[in-house]
């Protein structure tokens, strides 16, 4: 347990000093920095959306995250507070195998039974904090009126206008084949129509003719030809496509990849990093291409959790969240949805529901999320670049006529110093430290020496450390292991 924030980083800052000064001076050398980085803020990129960020959940997870009408969860409600505006999904796995339910037992396939209380609770969590919800709706059981009816009473009457933002018409179908749900000569043109079948029987209900859709949602072998699918609705559909959808997990989704790549050193790979990359790239060109918004709505560290909340919900993964979410606003993504899945150890968020509310435990992911909300959403992205040898990587976006810069740490091992230079004069800067004790730490990640107060929700203000640059106007930072600096570069 640590003593306090403002001890906990004296500690780190005084051990890395130590190390960095016994390793620079030994032999007499003067050691190489870790990374030389340059912001160039002539260099314009993309307006990180406000509302970018979001979370994703399965239904099943609905009662113990959002409440009851009688016990709202207001911790989590706090918790999404703090992003400020976003997208919540609900959908995923337990998508494909729920069932509209306001009473009676549930019919033979419906897994999820969805109540009328889970669906209030979801619309008033949207209203509460003032977000939007990408609802999904059962495409593997093939009943376009159970669907109609789903939306007509369950959803319409506690959605709210200003709080649906799209209903989703299943999950990953590309990969129905394989887990059963449809034949595998089924294609993709087939899915469309089932897509439109559900869309047209929505659109009869009181009130669904005007509603918004998002899909396909896919996350595997149709990715390759992602044009094709709104290429193919939006002639029926038109303005009602309101999102083109995909998922993204760093090391591939369940079952594309063995446990054995479940590790820290893959999840921080550069090999791995690029091969999502160029996927998110490869989506956000054939949504550009069809003139749609790219909505990556479910994503996370290791898909199903492997390798357990050790890996997949370790400080390593906050990196990895601050790399992806920069990387995909980057290539042009309208968004990003981070997933929560049954006990799934990636869950920016665990919550158990007990007899006395609701326990609530706040993994790292959740502050990098956190830390890009705040200080990224919103801006415009700028150019960077690193000179390294390490796996260090660098993003920044515009902040008045300065620059906010954050510099990752991918790093297994390496830490050093950071030379930041501008090409624009800059003369003030401060630094807000993202750090853990380690990669694989799970419960002492803090932003500015700050921690998230489980029983409340709430961030005490982060602790910045004044810069100045040196003669030639460079600023110096050091950077350890398992850390993300935040530096804000004024004139």
């Amino acid at each position: 347990m640590l003593a306090s924030a403002v001890d906990f980083l004296r500690a780190r800052s005084l051990a890395f000093a130590f190390t960095f000064a016994a390793a620079s001076l030994l032999g007499g050398c003067v050691r190489a920095p870790l990374a030389e980085v340059r912001v160039d803020a002539s260099a314009g990129g993309p307006t990180v959306p406000r509302d970018f960020l979001g979370v994703s959940l399965e239904y099943d997870l609905v009662p113990a995250y959002l409440g009851t009408d009688a016990a709202p969860n207001l911790v989590y409600r706090q918790l999404l507070a703090n992003l400020g505006a976003g997208t919540m999904r609900i959908g995923g796995a337990s998508e494909d195998k729920s069932c509209w339910l306001p009473s009676g037992a549930p019919p033979k396939g419906c897994t999820y039974p969805v109540t009328p209380e889970m669906t209030r609770a979801i619309f008033a969590t949207a209203a509460a904090v003032d977000w939007t919800v990408i609802l999904g709706v059962n495409l593997a059981a093939n009943d376009p009126a159970a669907a109609a009816s789903y939306v007509r009473d369950g959803v319409l009457p506690v959605a709210g206008a200003d709080h649906l933002r799209a209903i989703e018409i299943g999950n990953e179908p590309d990969i129905y084949p394989r887990e059963g749900l449809r034949p595998s000569s089924w294609s993709e043109a087939e899915h469309r129509a089932e897509f439109l079948a559900y869309a047209g029987a929505i659109a009869q209900v009181p009130g669904g003719a005007q509603l918004p859709f998002s899909g396909p949602a896919d996350a595997s072998t149709w990715l390759a030809d992602l044009a094709a699918f709104p290429n193919g609705v939006e002639p029926t559909l038109g303005a009602r496509l309101a999102l083109l959808t995909v998922h993204y997990y760093a090391t591939g989704i369940c079952g594309d990849q063995p446990m054995s790549n479940a590790t820290i050193e893959n999840l921080l790979s550069p090999k791995t990093a690029g091969v999502w990359r160029a996927g998110i790239a490869n989506s956000a060109q054939a949504a550009a291409s069809t003139g749609q918004a790219l909505q990556i709505d479910e994503s996370n560290s290791i898909a199903c959790g492997g390798g357990g909340p050790p890996i997949a919900a370790a400080f390593s993964s906050a990196l990895w969240a601050l790399d992806f979410l920069f990387s995909a606003a980057q290539a042009g993504a309208r968004g990003v949805n981070l997933h929560s899945y049954g006990h799934g150890g990636y869950a920016p968020v665990h919550v158990d529901a007990t007899a006395g509310g609701y326990a609530i435990h706040v993994r790292p992911i959740y502050y990098a999320m956190l830390l890009f909300a705040r200080e990224a959403a919103g801006r415009a992205l700028v150019g960077a670049s690193v000179s390294s040898g390490a796996h260090v990587v660098a993003f920044a976006v515009a902040e008045g006529d300065g620059v906010k810069l954050f510099v990752l740490n991918e790093d297994l091992a390496a830490a050093g110093e950071v030379v930041i230079r501008s090409a624009k004069t800059l003369r003030t800067g401060d630094l807000l430290l993202l750090a853990a004790p380690s990669l694989d730490d799970l419960d002492h990640t803090q932003l500015g020496g700050a921690a998230i107060d489980p029983a409340t929700g709430a961030l005490s203000a982060p602790a910045h450390a004044p810069l100045a640059p040196d003669g030639d106007g460079a600023f110096h930072v050091q950077l350890p292991v398992a850390a993300a600096a935040m530096v804000t570069l004024s004139p």
